[in-house]
């Protein structure tokens, strides 16, 4: 799936490429992984929120059309 999704953002580019709660605009599936991920490795859920902000950005980028 990583291999695939790696594929697909060359091809396409990352903000076409882009699936997932963020892309879809899930916040509240997002707010549930971050809670998730802040109870199982806590040191990794400031990492995830980063990713989270950077995801978004594109998200809003592909949503305004965007590279």
């Amino acid at each position: 799936m990583l291999s695939e999704s790696a594929a697909n953002a060359f091809r396409l580019g990352p903000a076409a490429a882009l699936t997932g709660p963020i892309a879809r605009g899930d916040m509240a599936t997002v707010a549930r992984q971050y809670q998730a991920i802040q109870k199982w490795q806590p040191q990794v859920a400031s990492l995830y929120q980063q990713f989270a902000a950077l995801t978004g950005d594109l998200a809003l980028r592909k949503k305004n059309g965007k590279p």
